[in-house]
This record gives structure tokens, C-alpha cells and sequence, in this order.
């Protein structure tokens, strides 16, 4: 892959999640007509267990097919094999949830939580072209799926909730965006290919595929978790509405992010033997120059508020202080990658430690000074910087890398 068709790719990844995203930001404040807080409070409870099915789908084995794809020409078969196996274990572990949460009373959070089982199914088929797709860079697929999907699921989604669905419209926009997804890859695909299964190959695959979904998951969901009690613990569920609403504007960028780095960097890294010294200071500059740009936002906040309901003012600077994060978003991402290229897992998780534990101190000091919430906005985009500055030395002293 030459710098070209990584700008390209990258280009065409960051439009299609920023499309998406903005379609699922529309689709989410349209819904606000029909649904209640309690409803998306449903909702949350219910994604809490599916989140695990759908941040380790894999369970990381996409790492193991792209290095696969190098010599191997079932590498695709192998891989819907183990898709197969893991998606299909996912699918049971929350269809007994589901039934848990029935037993315990909670029909309204086991409906929900049901209806997003249902959406790992057709997942299981598609996810594996997905990641295909990616590694032969055939972003135009990737793009159209993004879109597309985003666009059903977000019209299914609005049509149920106003045919007094509720909550249940809301997992609905995952299973609609599912089967689209299916489809088109049977559409596109022209025949699929077997499925292959190698059960002493899977648990070399399963072994470095959870390191890396671990290395790369678990710092985020512990960070997400602190986060999201602390404002409702410190602040309150009013606060917390407003900071999650905020938060769905910088998420539009951070999601954006993600996608580029699963998608165009972690495998352009893999097939290439980059200049680490390059990879770091190329990205310095980039989270320096957004930083700079973020600050103006935090600057110019208070008068934008000013336009802006009483009831609605906090959002923009809490806005305006969580986009400090994004710049940084960026450089944890890249430098993540590198290092997972380059099999230094531990060193990542010592970074993603020393950044739940300063959000964890730095947020038991709001409460302890009564801060405001845009200060702890603030402080989780500090959080994320520390993270910033342990990846960037690991790269500058790792003696492997020349």
C-alpha cells in the first residue's frame, strides 16, 4: 500500500464514518419526538451486555487473516470459519442474558437485548468480507456499506418509533443495519467462500486474536465506565444527559478515527515496515495542530452558547472542551497500531492504566472541589493526553525500532 492509497483509503473511511455518523446523529435526535429518557434508559441497560459482543466480535482475529492473506489462499475460508465459531458463541451468551433479564423481571431490557442478539446472526455472515474488503483496499464497498446501512437503519428505526415501538425501535436500527450489510455482501460477492475450519490454527488465532482485542478494547471500556459514573454520581442523570448529548458531536470524529485506524492503519503497518521516528513525529505535529484548533472552539464557546437555550448553553462547552480529545484520539490510535504491528501489547496496557487511573483522580477531584462539569470534559481530554505522551515514549526508547 503506498502513502497514496493510504490517504485515499483514509479519506474514503473518514467520509463514510462521517456520513454514517452524521445520519445516526439525525435518526437519534428525530427519535427524541417519540421516546422518553426511560426509554434510552432501557436501551442503555440492555447495551451494557451487548457491547462486549460488539466491540469483541472477533475477538481479534482480524490481526490473524490479514497476516494470513500474505500466503495463504483460504486465509477468507479460515476466517469465516472462526467467525463462525465465535460469532455463534456471542449469539447464545446474550440470548441467556436475555432470558436472565426475563426471569428477573426486566421484560422491557430482555426484549431489547434480544433484538440485538438477533443482529449478530446475519453479522456472523457479513463481518468477515468487511474485513476483507479492507485489506484488499476496496474502500468504494466500505463506503457504500458504511452509508447505506447507517441510512436503513436509522429510517427503520424512526418508523418503529413512531409506530410506538419505544426502545425496541432503537435495537431495531442494529438488526436493519445488519441484514442490509448481509445483503449487499451477497450482492457484491457473486458467491461465497467456503468456510474452512482448522481447530489447532483457531487457537493460535484465538490466542494473539484476544491479546490484541484486549489490548485494544479493555482500556476504553474501563474508561468509558468511570466516566459515565463519575457525572452521574457527581453531577447527576440531568448532567449526564446533557454530557452524553455533547458527546454524541464528538463521537461523529472519534468514531471517524477508529474506523481509519482498524480499517486503513493497522493493516498498512502490518504489510510495511515504517519509520517508527517518522510514524511518531508525523503525528505529534497533527495532534499539536488539532489541539491549537480545539482551543479555539473552547475560546469562542461562551459566546456560541449564548445563542442557545438556558436549558441547552452547558452542551456547547462541555462540546467545545471534549474536542480537545479528539486531536488526541488520533495520536492514541495511530501510535496503538504501530506498537500492535509490532506485537508491544504490555506497553499499551500500561498506557491505557496510567490513563484510567489519572481520569480517576483527576474526577475524584472535581468532586472533592465541587468543579463544574465542563471541567471534568476537561480533564478526561488530560487523561487521554497522558495516554498520549506514554505511547510516544515507549515508540522513542523501544530498542527494537530503528
Amino acid at each position: 500500500m503506498t502513502k497514496r492509497a493510504l490517504l485515499k483509503g483514509a479519506g474514503l473511511i473518514a467520509l463514510a464514518e462521517l456520513v454514517s455518523r452524521i445520519i445516526s446523529f439525525i435518526s437519534f435526535a428525530i427519535l427524541v419526538i417519540w421516546l422518553s429518557p426511560e426509554n434510552y434508559g432501557v436501551f442503555a441497560i440492555a447495551w451494557m451486555f451487548f457491547v462486549l459482543a460488539d466491540s469483541l466480535f472477533d475477538l481479534g482475529a482480524s490481526i490473524n487473516y490479514f497476516e494470513a492473506e500474505k500466503y495463504n489462499k483460504q486465509a477468507l475460508g479460515l476466517y469465516r470459519g472462526i467467525v463462525s465459531l465465535i460469532g455463534s458463541f456471542w449469539f447464545l451468551l446474550m440470548l441467556s442474558i436475555s432470558a436472565g433479564l426475563w426471569l428477573l423481571e426486566k421484560t422491557d431490557e430482555g426484549e431489547v437485548l434480544f433484538v440485538l442478539a438477533l443482529s449478530l446472526i446475519p453479522r456472523i455472515f457479513f463481518h468477515p468480507y468487511i474485513s476483507a474488503w479492507a485489506y484488499h483496499q476496496q474502500y468504494n464497498y466500505l463506503l457504500t456499506n458504511k452509508i447505506l446501512a447507517a441510512g436503513v437503519g436509522g429510517l427503520v428505526s424512526v418508523g418503529f418509533a413512531y409506530s410506538g415501538f419505544e426502545e425496541i425501535s432503537l435495537a431495531l436500527r442494529f438488526l436493519a443495519t445488519s441484514i442490509f450489510s448481509a445483503l449487499l455482501v451477497l450482492f457484491v460477492a457473486k458467491g461465497t467462500h467456503h468456510l474452512m475450519y482448522d481447530f489447532i490454527l483457531f487457537r493460535q488465532w484465538i490466542k494473539k486474536g484476544t491479546k490484541f482485542t484486549a489490548t485494544t478494547n479493555w482500556g476504553w471500556m474501563v474508561f468509558f465506565y468511570i466516566e459515565q459514573q463519575a457525572v452521574l454520581h457527581i453531577f447527576g442523570q440531568t448532567s449526564l444527559g446533557l454530557y452524553n448529548y455533547a458527546k454524541k458531536f464528538i463521537e461523529v470524529g472519534m468514531q471517524v478515527i477508529a474506523s481509519i485506524s482498524r480499517t486503513v492503519v493497522l493493516p498498512y503497518f502490518v504489510k510495511k515496515h515504517a519509520n517508527s521516528m517518522k510514524v511518531l513525529l508525523s503525528t505529534a505535529i497533527l495532534v499539536g495542530l488539532g489541539m491549537l484548533g480545539a482551543l479555539v472552539f473552547v475560546l469562542i464557546a461562551p459566546s456560541i452558547s449564548s445563542f442557545v437555550t438556558d436549558r441547552w448553553s452547558m452542551t456547547v462547552i462541555i462540546c467545545a472542551y471534549m474536542s480537545l480529545s479528539i486531536p488526541v484520539a488520533f495520536g492514541n490510535s495511530v501510535l496503538s497500531m504501530y506498537l500492535i504491528s509490532k506485537d508491544q501489547y504490555k506497553n499499551i496496557v500500561f498506557s491505557e492504566f496510567l490513563s484510567i487511573l489519572i481520569l480517576f483522580v483527576l474526577g475524584y477531584s472535581v468532586y472533592i472541589l465541587n468543579l463544574e462539569l465542563n471541567y471534568f470534559a476537561f480533564f478526561v481530554s488530560i487523561s487521554l493526553l497522558v495516554k498520549f505522551l506514554s505511547l510516544s515514549k515507549t515508540i522513542k526508547t523501544l530498542k527494537f525500532i530503528k
